[in-house]
């Protein structure tokens, strides 16, 4: 008996040094800040002409030609799904949309929605930005797209709605709020700052960040977050950005390290930004950085990235 009850404490004693150990980094967890919501200017004068340059030469004129928008579709569904772990390659997934053809049986549904919803949602955006003279309410146009891309992926009452349960975000400090009155209140920040930015690629950037920051709904911010961006460029009049698949871990740093900023520190996103707007022109015009830079002129110092 003695012998169990000396087990028992030892035992106890190796299970409270365990949680000790795992506690340490709860002591420097960052807690969710509702003064980053707040806009300030993101892009430098020399980055923004940049990229004015490179939408300029990027011919986006042309991406609303029926073969052109719909390729570039299927794209921003691909690319934005590998951002998520989705194993399908751009041929499957091009396949899949233009015939509703899934891929070999070792891919799972669930990544067939992911890249159907995408789509779904991007074609969406790019109607309320061609054909609504007067952009749709901010968080009217947020929750229908997170709906989209959420459609028989989750449950139907938690598409579009604020969620009611805490989250957790891997590979990084930062704790989201769990307060659906905070959530709300964040939502209607984003949604009055949002107004008052008129450059559409720093609307862009700061609606990326801050609804992927807020994580008001319970999974699928970051994807709707990409949709926000895409549209922001497009209802502006520019070529709509395009995160690429290769660049998985570069856009994770890049937003993880927004989350754990203890301002409102966007340099890393930039930089990730303005090399994804760089690949995204020269599809359409090859040769579009060498002539947004001869544009820029030597006195356009861009951030190298």
């Amino acid at each position: 008996m003695t012998k169990m009850v000396i087990f028992c404490l030892l035992m106890c004693c190796r299970l409270l040094d365990k949680l000790n150990k795992w506690g340490e980094p709860l002591l420097n967890t960052i807690a969710y800040n509702p003064d980053k919501l707040l806009y300030q200017p993101i892009f430098s004068k020399e980055q923004l002409s940049y990229l004015e340059a490179l939408n300029a030469v990027s011919k986006h004129e042309f991406l609303f030609e029926p073969r052109n928008i719909e390729a570039f579709s299927i794209g921003f569904a691909h690319t934005s799904a590998v951002l998520e772990g989705n194993t399908y390659t751009p041929v499957e997934a091009e396949i899949l949309l233009r015939s509703g053809r899934t891929a070999p049986n070792e891919k799972k549904l669930d990544e067939a929605l992911m890249i159907r919803n995408m789509h779904d949602a991007f074609n969406y955006l790019v109607r309320e930005a061609r054909v609504q003279k007067e952009p749709p309410p901010f968080k009217y146009l947020v929750k229908n797209l997170h709906s989209l891309v959420s459609d028989s992926l989750l449950a139907p009452q938690d598409c579009g709605v604020v969620r009611q349960s805490p989250v957790f975000v891997s590979s990084t400090r930062y704790v989201p709020s769990d307060i659906p009155q905070q959530l709300e209140s964040g939502l209607d920040m984003i949604a009055s700052e949002y107004q008052k930015v008129t450059n559409p690629f720093e609307k862009a950037v700061y609606v990326h960040q801050n609804l992927a920051y807020l994580q008001y709904f319970i999974d699928h911010n970051k994807r709707t977050a990409r949709n926000m961006s895409a549209y922001s460029l497009l209802q502006g009049g520019k070529m709509p950005v395009m995160f690429t698949e290769r660049s998985q871990n570069a856009y994770v740093t890049a937003v993880l390290d927004y989350y754990e900023s203890e301002q409102a520190d966007y340099t890393t996103f930039v930089s990730y930004f303005i090399s994804a707007y760089e690949s995204v022109c020269s599809r359409m015009n090859a040769n579009a950085v060498v002539e947004a830079k001869k544009l820029c002129g030597i006195s356009c110092s861009v951030q190298k990235v």
